[in-house]
């Protein structure tokens, strides 16, 4: 596969993915319309030392820095524990969840067991990628 295909393919997923993510909070569609367009338009470059890199397309992930970035993250990673909650996985304390805890982009998974661990480990694992 080449290279634009990849890119082409790679593109498509990220799209579909945050469309879908934005469509379950019922945001209207003229506003995911203009996020999208914004998010498929993004170009970065890096610095480093004065001197900047070649300008790149953001296929992947939120701009870093960006104003939206906190929220766009915050959207993904509440898909995420809403689907480890549903799961079953993790600790409950008086029928309340605390098998996922994050805070800023750090995620805790808490569990019973070993075994219990390795299962959550193993499936939020298979979640994140799906998401990315």
């Amino acid at each position: 596969m080449r290279k634009t295909e990849r890119e082409a393919k790679k593109t498509l997923f990220f799209v579909s993915t945050w469309h879908q993510s934005l469509m379950d909070r019922n945001l209207p569609r003229n506003f995911i319309g203009v996020l999208l367009d914004w998010l498929l338009k993004s170009f970065v470059c890096v610095r480093l030392c004065g001197i900047f890199s070649f300008w790149y397309r953001i296929t992947t992930g939120v701009r870093q820095g960006g104003i939206l970035s906190p929220v766009l993250f915050a959207i993904y990673m509440d898909t995420l524990i809403k689907r480890l909650r549903s799961s079953g996985l993790g600790c409950k304390i008086v029928d309340k969840y605390y098998g996922c805890l994050v805070y800023a982009d750090d995620i805790l998974l808490l569990s019973y067991t070993a075994s219990a661990m390795r299962a959550i480990y193993k499936y939020a694992m298979s979640l994140l990628l799906t998401l990315i």
